[in-house]
């Protein structure tokens, strides 16, 4: 049995979610012209997408170490297609809830004119 330590897709996955978790208070810095939130790279959502991050580098590790034809690498892209896909829709919602929720806010939502 190989150690722990051997495993490159596993090596690779939590370094790219390492990664992706650290550049989130840089990304936000340069979004938001100079304003460095540090709590970001704890914190869920935002860019880069550290879900993302951990399943492109897990198939990318398992590809390197068992080769293109294994059928691990072949299930661990599907994974991360659907991973990937499902991350594009819950964003996509949250944005459409964040307008209604402004909308709502602001007053402008369910409102009757003319009464």
């Amino acid at each position: 049995m190989a150690p722990l330590s051997e495993n490159v897709g596993l090596i690779a996955a939590v370094t790219g979610v390492v990664v992706a978790q650290a550049l989130k208070p840089c990304t936000h810095f340069v979004a938001s012209g100079g304003r460095f939130r540090p709590a970001l790279a704890v914190s869920s959502g935002g860019f880069p997408s550290s879900h993302s991050a951990f399943v492109t580098a897990l198939a990318t590790g398992v590809g390197a170490q068992n080769g293109l034809g294994d059928g691990a690498f072949a299930c661990c892209v599907v994974v991360a297609m659907v991973v990937m896909y499902d991350a594009m829709g819950v964003r996509r919602q949250a944005g459409f809830h964040a307008s209604a929720i402004n909308s709502l806010v602001a007053g402008g939502y369910g409102t009757q004119s003319g009464s």
